[in-house]
């Protein structure tokens, strides 16, 4: 996922949209199945989780440690997949304005009345929020996985049935 991000930045900077919102959809569609993966983690009995969390060595860090961000390579998926929003401004040919102003939603909704023009930038730009979205869901699904089976409190003490 971290190189289909990449290739999507590239694609991008070089102006290629149609090829950008096809790697788009491939990370929305990656962010999916995984979520999808923890709604079956909700399935899973607690006890064989537990045991699975012991063979693996997952141990809390700290008591201020979020579980859900230990993870490197979720945490740069993560951080790519939300960098993606800052190529809104490339893709519309807009700088952002400094002040806040409405600028960028004001040529955004220009684009999408003359979608038949630029149908490749709004398909990058739709992909672009599902990727956000979809990222999002993930990490909730994630929380709640570790919030159902782990406590809210991350079990920082070992079950006894899994020694």
């Amino acid at each position: 996922m971290i190189q289909a991000t990449k290739y999507i930045n590239t694609r991008v900077d070089e102006g290629r949209f149609g090829e950008a919102s096809g790697d788009v959809y491939l990370v929305e569609s990656i962010w999916k199945l995984l979520t999808d993966v923890e709604d079956l983690h909700l399935l899973m009995d607690p006890e064989d989780f537990l045991k699975l969390k012991k063979q693996l060595h997952i141990k809390t860090a700290g008591k201020n440690d979020a579980f859900w961000f230990r993870s490197r390579g979720l945490v740069e998926v993560m951080k790519m997949s939300k960098g993606l929003r800052e190529k809104v401004p490339f893709v519309l040919g807009v700088e952002v304005d400094p002040t806040g102003g409405p600028r960028l939603q004001e040529v955004a909704m220009r684009l999408y009345a003359r979608k038949r023009e630029e149908c490749d930038k709004i398909h990058l730009l739709q992909g672009m929020q599902g990727v956000e979205a979809a990222a999002k869901r993930f990490f909730f699904a994630y929380k709640q996985v570790v919030n159902a089976v782990m406590g809210s409190a991350e079990m920082n003490t070992e079950c006894d049935s899994v020694r």
